[in-house]
Formats: structure tokens, C-alpha cells, sequence
């Protein structure tokens, strides 16, 4: 994933320089680890809000508890 994102970025500012690309990914903070937890945290608050059914009913403290983990991160 951290080749898709400073490939992004050279398109982005227009250059093929891996050094600058990856600046560009530090500077704009993009790091492939705070993107997966926003999208991991994005997904889990709304599945929290979604329908109550059995099945989510289960899985409702985990969720809870996954999300303050990643809150904590």
C-alpha cells in the first residue's frame, strides 16, 4: 500500500522522485497505518449505529472495544 500512496503523490505534484513523493507522504501526514485505522474506525462507528439484529447484537462489545483502540492508538 505505501507504493500505491507515494505513486499517488508523484502523480499528484507531478514527479517521479521516490524521495520526494515520500516527503510529500510525510509532510501531508498519509501514512498507510493512519489510513487503515481511519477506514477501520470509519467503518466500525457506523456499523455500531447500524440496525440492531441478532447477529449484531453479538458482536457489539467488540466492536465498542475495538473502537477504543484505535482511538487509544
Amino acid at each position: 500500500m505505501e507504493f500505491v500512496i507515494n505513486n499517488a503523490f508523484g502523480k499528484i505534484f507531478s514527479t517521479k522522485a521516490y524521495d520526494i513523493a515520500n516527503e510529500c507522504v510525510f509532510i501531508f501526514n498519509c501514512s498507510v497505518s493512519d489510513i487503515v485505522y481511519k477506514t477501520k474506525a470509519k467503518f466500525l462507528s457506523k456499523l455500531k449505529y447500524s440496525s440492531y439484529n441478532m447477529l449484531f447484537k453479538l458482536f457489539l462489545k467488540n466492536i465498542q472495544d475495538e473502537l477504543l483502540l484505535i482511538r487509544c492508538y
